[in-house]
């Protein structure tokens, strides 16, 4: 479009006359030049006028109602993708302030070449406008075509191109193209390949074809790593520190020119931990040696190292800490004077200071360090300088991006408030209580200064997540009726209000029913928590034991096969075997109301917590008493009548974790006991200890979302059955599913499940990595557990007494899903021998694994 036009275009504008008013002069006699000039400007009003009135004429659009905009000549472009553009403008008057916003918005789609704007009259007084836009589309990409590649495959390319078929045109993407086909082949040990791009277009059907011409060259292999000036230290050992490596058995050797950088500074690092602070990389070699025949080439580096000499550490003094004595600084300091000074150290303890000072408030103080070289005794000491300044305070908290979740769910979980010291291990300590709640996948503190000097605004950026987790599904069994379904739903942050509400259905041939249960962990707006749950489940338990072949027991509890308590235990240390005819099934139902109860203390220390429950649970059984007789007495009296098995759980805990369904840091002791009769059936005190601790070995940043890590994991517990505590409740009775079981999922991996214990010892190890952070981890483990089904027996000193596995696995961490897929291997003791358990999956003798899924709930798990 163009608002100011070549009149000499337009119709009608060859051969103006100009006419005046009859009777008049054109001008006073101011002499002959004086006419001259005066009689042009008057002939040039006299010709501009009309035009420009003509001008305004041709303007009639502006100032009027937009009543459509179309589009003249699309081929590739959908007019769908376009009508959300420019649709915002239709109805309103057409300025030329919107022309210049339409077309500036048309240009950013760099769909098009050429836009040009021909403004069509509404109606027949022009009272109204039609946008018409011709426009020349650029062209599109019909095929991206490589040539010259041979050692990688073309999909292992096209990955790293931006462009894409059916792509407009754009030759500067196709250059960034070039680019990163060649940073790929360096990559992959290509340190010669040559990239260049070329276009070829089909202009009838105005498409282009894009050209990839690659020059892969020879392969690099590194085949030897030397160093050179290294006195003080090995070859072998300045290998082991770095990136690159040889090839090998263990190795591709493959070189890649960005990791020279990272070795220089692991060798730098390395003689800096040593004490020797001058040391210098002064220059690397590299020869090449081609081998035709392979279409390779091999590298020998060679490191030219400048040692230098080694110091010890002298002291450290402090000067401008009025706040904190000097004392209490020198102790986060880990270097020990007259000990080789170790740089790497050095460096975190200063941070320590910063930190130390940052976490009590003082974030605007300055921390700098001064060396002090001895060259003649090779001592250094240092000077640690602190400019103090005043407590930063926090004025304004403000929370972004939380759409759904309450303002005060999120404050509550916050160790500060507006008015408290800005403290940076309180900050930390808020982030860790909002991941815990899983409301959120990103949280991202931002502090910014406040509006006077010593103030500090908070800003606290969180993304949420889903927190509705729906699960259904349909299971195959073997039964008459064949398939059973399964659906439940639950929200842990109903309508944002930080509460829990679920409900679970099922549906099965051998269980059926519904739970439901509400929990709310700061009732009346205070860090107490309570719930409640009510299910109501019909299940028939398949192979169960009975005792119906003599000799019958009633005081004890025993099943067929066996006559005797002896030979029943014996059978239990072997992993009891029984025949079809010794097994029964029989019918309940089981109607439960819980409610429970708990307070956390946030302190310095840790997260303490008192949490307390009662559950009372209505129990009715059946079965054909003429044909089975279930070898458990407390069952046998359940039959066609309703008992009700009254339960009070208790437990103490002491928690540090970071992260409580992840973590990486930290410890959880547990002890929790639970007492069941209460002038109901099921009389026994179960209690359960549990300890586990998380340290994060190493952490190494490899990209700004990843970070390679290992984290250490190590879980005990220990369960028994006791006789019932307190005079209320009668001798001990409690069926197999009251107590202990090895599971096979969370407890000894990989091996059948067991119950009916009465004294359970747990061990578990684990080496955790991280693939996707916060969504998908690799798990190393080792198991060990140990069972008797008589307390008073258990012997855990005897290793022939336990069940190992060891294996690999992922472990998905999502709320709502908490899968875990592993590959165990089994193996047993047996007179100091070890006996190894088959599994379905050979791997070489003697070893064979099994699959493992396992569904956990959030914790070590």
């Amino acid at each position: 479009m163009a608002l100011i036009r070549d009149m000499s275009s337009v119709p009608g504008k060859a051969g103006l006359s100009i006419r005046r008013k009859a009777g008049g002069s054109c001008c006073m006699a101011f002499g002959n030049n004086a006419v001259k000039i005066v009689s042009i400007l008057m002939a040039l009003f006299f010709t501009v006028s009309p035009l420009m009135a003509e001008e305004m004429e041709e303007e009639w659009y502006l100032e009027k109602t937009i009543i459509d905009i179309k589009f003249v000549g699309l081929d590739h472009v959908n007019i769908n993708d376009l009508k959300p553009i420019v649709g915002e403008f239709v109805g309103k008057n057409f300025t030329k302030d919107i022309f210049y916003e339409i077309d500036q918005k048309l240009y950013e789609l760099e769909y098009f070449n050429d836009i040009q704007l021909v403004e069509v009259p509404g109606d027949e007084d022009k009272t109204t406008v039609i946008l018409e836009y011709h426009v020349e589309e650029k062209p599109i990409v019909a095929d991206i075509r490589l040539t010259g590649h041979k050692a990688v495959t073309r999909n292992e390319i096209l990955d790293n191109v931006q462009t894409k078929r059916g792509d407009f045109e754009n030759r500067v993407m196709v250059r960034e193209d070039e680019i990163a086909i060649k940073s790929f082949y360096i990559e992959k040990g290509f340190t010669e390949a040559a990239v260049s791009s070329r276009i070829e277009k089909d202009d009838e059907k105005n498409v282009i074809i894009v050209y990839f011409d690659i020059d892969e060259g020879f392969k690099t292999t590194i085949k030897e790593i030397l160093f050179s000036g290294n006195d003080f230290v090995t070859d072998n050992t300045l290998r082991g520190e770095l990136v690159s490596k040889k090839q090998d058995f263990f190795h591709n050797g493959v070189f890649k020119e960005n990791n020279l950088a990272d070795d220089k500074i692991k060798i730098l690092d390395y003689y800096n931990k040593k004490g020797y602070i001058d040391a210098e990389v002064e220059r690397v070699e590299k020869t090449v040696e081609q081998n035709e025949e392979k279409s390779r080439s091999y590298l020998i580096l060679t490191f030219y190292i400048k040692e230098g000499e080694q110091f010890l550490f002298g002291d450290v003094t402090f000067e401008g800490n009025n706040i904190f004595p000097t004392e209490d600084l020198k102790k986060l300091i880990k270097q020990k004077p007259g000990k080789v000074f170790n740089k790497v150290q050095w460096e975190m303890d200063v941070q320590a200071i910063r930190s130390f000072y940052a976490d009590s408030g003082y974030i605007h103080n300055s921390v700098s360090e001064r060396p002090e070289k001895d060259d003649t005794n090779k001592i250094i000491s240092y000077t640690i300088s602190i400019i103090e300044k005043d407590r930063a305070h926090i004025e304004n908290i403000l929370i972004v991006g939380n759409d759904k979740t309450k303002d005060y769910v999120i404050e509550r979980e916050l160790p500060f408030e507006v008015g408290d010291i800005f403290s940076a291990e309180k900050i930390r300590q808020g982030i860790f209580n909002l991941y815990n709640l899983q409301y959120f996948s990103n949280i991202q503190p931002q502090p910014m200064p406040g509006s006077n000097e010593g103030l500090m605004d908070l800003i606290i950026n969180v993304e949420e997540m889903s927190w509705a987790d729906f699960k259904m599904g349909l299971a195959f069994s073997g039964t008459e009726f064949p398939i059973s379904g399964q659906f439940g739903w639950s929200d842990r942050n109903f309508l944002g209000l930080g509460v829990e509400v679920g409900i679970d259905l099922e549906a099965s041939p051998i269980k059926q029913g519904l739970a439901l249960r509400y929990q709310d962990n700061y009732l009346f707006g205070k860090g107490w928590g309570g719930g409640l749950k009510f299910s109501l489940y019909h299940s028939l338990i398949q192979n169960a034991f009975q005792d119906i072949a003599p000799p019958l027991f009633t005081d004890k509890d025993i099943p067929d096969p066996f006559t005797s308590e002896e030979e029943y235990t014996d059978a239990i240390r072997e992993g009891i075997d029984t025949n079809e005819l010794s097994l029964m099934e029989y019918d309940s139902l089981d109607i439960e109301l819980g409610a429970n109860t708990s307070i956390y203390f946030r302190t310095l220390l840790g997260k303490f917590g008192i949490s307390t429950s009662f559950t009372t649970n209505a129990s009715y059984v059946w079965y054909d008493s003429k044909k089975y007789r279930h070898y458990n007495k407390t069952v046998r009296e359940n039959l066609e009548q309703w008992n009700f098995i009254n339960t009070w759980g208790n437990t103490l805990s002491w928690d540090t974790r970071d992260i409580f369904y992840n973590p990486e840091s930290g410890f959880y002791l547990a002890q929790s006991f639970i007492f069941s009769g209460f002038w109901g059936k099921r009389n026994y005190t179960k209690t359960i200890s549990k300890a586990e601790a998380f340290v994060t070995l190493f952490d190494i940043p490899v990209s700004e979302d990843f970070d390679f890590k290992t984290v250490l994991a190590l879980h005990a517990s220990a369960s028994f059955m006791l006789d019932p505590w307190f005079g209320l409740m009668d001798n001990y009775e409690a069926t197999e599913r009251e107590k202990l079981w090895i599971d096979g999922m969370n407890v000894a991996r990989g091996w059948p499940f067991r119950r009916n214990g009465e004294a359970l010892l747990d061990f578990s190890l684990e080496l955790r990595h991280p693939l996707v952070k916060q969504l998908l981890w690799w798990t190393w483990f080792f198991d060990a557990a140990s069972m008797w089904d008589n307390r008073d027996e258990a012997d855990f000193s005897i290793l022939d007494n336990y069940l190992f596995s060891f294996g690999a696995g992922l472990r998905v961490i999502m709320p709502g899903l908490p899968i875990r897929l592993y590959f165990c291997q089994r193996f047993r003791f047996e007179d100091d021998r070890v006996i190894w358990e088959q599994g379905e999956i050979p791997l070489f003798d003697p070893l064979s694994l099994r699959f493992v899924v396992a569904i956990t709930q959030p914790g070590f798990f």
